[in-house]
């Protein structure tokens, strides 16, 4: 799972490269992505200073979260998928219920 500064998210085989899925993150650089621990989800922050939750089987966007006013450089789940973190360059981390 990588970002990318083109505004998407790639799930790739990691023997070939290959892009497997690609995410699209409306114009916004992706600074950092995380799967959910069980796997069904996709976590991503942008320089938008956007979170967005996807659903890694049908790459829509299920969460939107607002609230940085700077991009997002750094994001994890709980052990649990229950709650996000997020860390900007407007010196702030947020916690989010997932």
């Amino acid at each position: 799972l990588m970002g990318s500064a083109d505004g998407t998210s790639r799930v790739a085989n990691p023997e070939t490269g290959h892009t497997l899925k690609a995410f699209e993150s409306l114009n916004a650089s992706v600074f950092a992505a995380a799967w959910s621990p069980d796997g069904t989800r996709i976590l991503t922050g942008s320089a938008d200073g956007v979170a967005r939750v996807w659903d890694a089987r049908t790459g829509r966007i299920v969460v939107t979260l607002h609230g940085h006013n700077n991009g997002i450089f750094a994001v994890a789940w709980s052990p649990d998928s229950g709650s996000i973190v997020t860390g900007s360059w407007d010196r702030t981390a947020r916690l989010w219920d997932s």
